[in-house]
């Protein structure tokens, strides 16, 4: 009985101790799939990039160990942004990157992909594939170490001092070109056009990345939208330009670590404010909550515009931070127009614009200037200075169509000059990345200040077109470089009245006409300059500005 006691006991606890092993080795076996997911995640990153990257063999965090920042100080209701650049570097041995500057590079999440290859010497930019194989690799550069074509094959470089013209364009961006295009289809002139710049295509200029094979713009991201059909059956009238294909933009805006819709929509207004709209009557409705009505008279500045339109927490979150960097200045200071011309969508439409066409050339807008260029009574002339062939230009043509600067034009007169906005470019080229870094779409904005970008540019999305590399642009809003925005406040606004004034007694004489958003200072959409352009060709030759073309 007691043998048989005892082997019962020995029984037990054998069944004991092979029931915690059985325990031991399923928590072993759990920890192990994990670990290998885990693993799997780390090597085939996020490539959305919704969430933070974890790096695999390395004890760095996503940040670089010192960046650029921006710091806003409001001085006297001033907003100066100051910009702290400083070196840094990555301890990861797994990723290559070479820096062109010292530029706050930021890593998207997906850059912890494992078939990083460990490189400390330059590599041949223009064939990464030849040294970096299928090797994930970043390169950081200034946009003005780009090598820009032409865009035009006719163009020459020198002006024929023996011809005459009957009109001259100063400029070959859009106000330019649409006078020139009509001067020589529709009252068959000799028209010279002229620009300082080595391409056409003004500010709208784009060309293949010689790097990555991309289509992208040189000045930053240009979006055609109008509901002008007369626009519409303008920049379509010319059979040898491009077709233009659909495009609804799209995009999504970086607030408190979140990707929400901008701009504000239904969908944002529930993410960041912990509501649960569902239709455009109860949007209405709660922004009827949270507006705060302009003073008598009506909105004097853009902070009263933004706060009327989407109330105070949206306000802080969307426009205050992101106005700052954009115009280097308190929203107090602008005119209301900044923000009024944002829109505020009281649905779910994810689209950036409402209008009827929305679109873009299917070979760039390069092609679509070149192709309203092409005529054999339009000599292009780049790369040269208006004002060094001043007075021969005055001889020698007709009629002047300046698009330039307007306080360049009147430089001698002695008068303060106007304020524009131009933008710092940094350009991040990921090679041997096939799919997408930005969120959502093209775009990323950047609200608030804890960043100095306002937005980033990833050119592929555009179209779709595929790469097996990728180009994201980056920008800083600065009050040095080429003038891109005319700055719309008070003391603008009364100095350029002052240079209008000049401008109306010159063009009493019909041998100059000021177009365009630098010569006009005004911030026109691009339809609205060739709509502008249209309007003021036919007033000059008295006709009526036609609807078909």
């Amino acid at each position: 009985m007691e043998t048989r006691k005892r082997f019962l006991a020995n029984s037990l606890n054998h069944k004991n101790v092979v029931t915690r092993s059985m325990k031991y080795r399923n928590v072993f076996v759990t920890l192990v799939v994990l670990s290998f997911l885990v693993c799997i995640y780390m090597q085939q990153g996020s490539d959305l990039g919704y969430d933070k990257q974890i790096f695999r063999n390395t004890n760095i965090s996503t940040e670089p160990k010192q960046s650029q920042r921006v710091e806003v100080e409001l001085e006297k209701h001033h907003a100066v942004a100051k910009l702290r650049e400083t070196s840094y570097k990555y301890e990861n041995p797994l990723i290559t990157v070479d820096l062109g500057a010292s530029i706050d590079h930021r890593l998207d999440p997906h850059v912890g992909n494992p078939n990083y290859k460990a490189s400390t010497s330059k590599h041949d930019p223009s064939s990464p594939h030849l040294q970096l194989g299928n090797h994930y690799h970043v390169e950081i550069s200034d946009s003005s170490e780009n090598v820009l074509p032409s865009g035009f094959e006719k163009a020459k470089y020198e002006i024929d001092k023996s011809k005459q013209y009957g009109l001259c364009a100063i400029g070959a961006g859009l106000s330019g070109t649409v006078f020139a295009e009509r001067a020589a289809n529709l009252l068959q002139q000799n028209v010279l056009v002229i620009d300082s710049r080595p391409h056409i295509g003004g500010n709208c200029y784009d060309f293949i990345d010689q790097k990555t094979g991309i289509l992208r713009n040189q000045y930053g991201s240009h979006l055609f939208h109008t509901n002008l059909k007369n626009v519409w059956n303008y920049v379509n009238s010319n059979p040898n330009a491009p077709a233009w294909r659909r495009w609804y933009h799209a995009k999504f805006g970086l607030v408190n670590g979140d990707y929400v819709p901008i701009p504000v929509n239904i969908q944002t207004v529930n993410r960041l404010m912990d509501v649960d709209i569902q239709t455009e009557d109860e949007m209405n409705a709660w922004l009827k909550t949270v507006q705060i009505p302009c003073p008598t008279g009506g909105c004097v500045n853009a902070e009263q515009m933004a706060k009327s339109r989407v109330g105070e927490k949206l306000y802080k979150l969307i426009f205050e931070g992101y106005t700052i960097k954009q115009w280097g200045r308190d929203p107090k200071e602008l005119d209301a127009s900044v923000t009024a011309r944002i829109p505020v969508f009281s649905t779910f439409d994810p689209r950036y614009f409402p209008d009827k066409w929305q679109a873009l050339p299917g070979d760039g807008y390069t092609a679509w200037f070149a192709a309203f260029l092409d005529h054999p009574l339009i000599d292009v002339v780049l790369d040269t200075d208006f004002f060094e062939h001043r007075e021969h230009l005055q001889q020698k043509c007709d009629k002047i169509v300046y698009t330039g600067p307007i306080d360049s034009y009147f430089a001698s007169e002695g008068m303060e000059k106007l304020e524009y906005r131009s933008i710092i470019f940094t350009e991040e080229r990921h090679y041997n990345h096939p799919g997408y870094i930005n969120p959502g779409g093209p775009v990323l904005n950047y609200p608030g200040l804890e960043t100095n970008y306002t937005r980033s540019v990833e050119y592929k999305q555009y179209l779709h077109r595929h790469s097996n590399h990728s180009l994201v642009v980056k920008e800083i809003s600065s009050s040095e470089g080429e003038p891109y925005y005319p700055v719309p406040n008070p003391r603008n606004r009364e100095l350029y009245a002052k240079y209008q004034e000049l401008v109306t007694e010159l063009e009493k004489g019909g041998k100059i006409q000021f177009v365009g958003r630098l010569a006009n200072y005004k911030y026109y959409n691009m339809d609205q300059a060739i709509d502008n352009a249209l309007k003021m060709f036919y007033k000059s030759i008295e006709k009526p500005d036609p609807v078909e073309f």
